[in-house]
């Protein structure tokens, strides 16, 4: 287990991106700011239905996003790479509709929508290669390296006055 967490930060810290990170404590933002969901945004498998256990999560960033009305934020969900050629648009088309899902759950809890960019990657900016992935040893590995790339963020796209 140690082996498979160290190969993914060494992975990792060749690929951190320079963009700001903000967590739901935060009061200073500046475009750009990226927020990783921490515990992830689960969906039912191969399907865009959020998972009940994803609910308080996303309860507290409703909370978060009330508390600074000003923030415009991109959700953006993203998938891992194991798709087929020909899936890959089946693959962007379920990430949209799973970031128009939290976008649609954080309306009902009163967020206004103007403030809400729904944006599905699929698996177009993976954090690990699927060339990198292939290179680790065990299943167990691969898997972790997968689970790195399945993500949701929520970006800062502009700050209204």
């Amino acid at each position: 287990m140690k082996r498979v967490l160290v190969i993914i930060l060494f992975v990792l810290l060749g690929k951190l991106s320079i963009a700001q990170q903000f967590n739901l404590t935060s009061t200073s933002f500046s475009v750009g700011s990226i927020y990783k969901a921490n515990p992830r945004i689960l969906f039912d498998l191969a399907k865009s239905t959020i998972s009940k256990e994803s609910y308080p999560l996303l309860d507290s960033i409703a909370e978060f996003l009330l508390k600074n009305d000003k923030l415009v934020i991109e959700v953006g969900v993203h998938n891992d790479s194991r798709v087929a050629e020909q899936e890959k648009i089946r693959s962007r088309n379920l990430s949209q509709s799973r970031a128009q899902n939290i976008v649609d759950y954080l309306i009902d809890k009163g967020i206004p929508k103007e403030q809400l960019i729904p944006v599905g990657f699929g698996a177009t900016q993976l954090i690990i290669s699927e060339k990198e992935i292939d290179n680790l040893k065990t299943a167990q590995e691969k898997e972790e390296a997968h689970a790195v790339n399945r993500r949701t963020e929520f970006k800062i796209l502009e700050i209204r006055k």
